[in-house]
């Protein structure tokens, strides 16, 4: 007995593309807030060991005073630009695009699991598609109206970090993953 093998529709193309573009999202969101928080930690740090130590290790720092007298110029800079750069504000913002993609995920994962296996019609996939491309949109001008700057770094992690993903879940070999959705063998398949 022979075994049926679905053929992909252009649409299930589409919305695997979709599908994996959100997951890249997902993943760049999360590390791109977590580099955020460790930039706010580090600030924090700085401007706790500048203002808690100065007067009871200034008899000490004497010896240092150019040192010393960096680092409290340093903490002066970070806490006038905590207004211009708001690490805070903007991690927070992140923490709440995150889960809302993440919840997103979800359910864009049960979708996928429907439509690959041939359950879900050509034009549900479509508006489907469509459906998920419009609340990516959304969440991004809802917590990043001006986006967010590519960091080479965390977009190969997040990169990486999607293409594992994909092929453990659903046992995809090496190549058959990519940003743009499903690689192709060379037969065009």
């Amino acid at each position: 007995m022979s075994e049926i093998v679905l053929v992909p529709s252009a649409e299930q193309d589409a919305y695997w593309q979709e599908f994996t573009q959100l997951k890249l999202a997902t993943c760049y969101v999360r590390d791109y807030r977590n580099s955020i928080g460790r930039s706010e930690r580090g600030v924090a740090i700085l401007r706790a060991i500048t203002s808690s130590v100065s007067v009871a290790a200034w008899a000490v720092w004497r010896k240092y005073a150019l040192v010393w007298a960096f680092f409290i110029a340093l903490a002066q800079v970070a806490d006038a630009l905590k207004d211009v750069l708001p690490l805070h504000k903007r991690r927070q913002a992140l923490s709440r695009w995150s889960n809302a993609l993440n919840r997103l995920f979800v359910d864009a994962q049960r979708d996928w699991e429907s439509i690959s296996i041939g359950r879900v019609k050509d034009e549900r996939i479509s508006t489907l598609t469509h459906q998920l491309r419009l609340k990516m949109q959304r969440y991004e001008a809802k917590y990043a109206p001006d986006g967010l700057p590519n960091k080479e770094k965390l977009f190969l992690a997040a990169q990486a970090e999607m293409e594992s993903f994909f092929r453990v879940r659903y046992s995809l070999g090496d190549g058959e993953v990519s940003v743009h959705g499903k690689a192709r063998d060379d037969n065009g398949v």
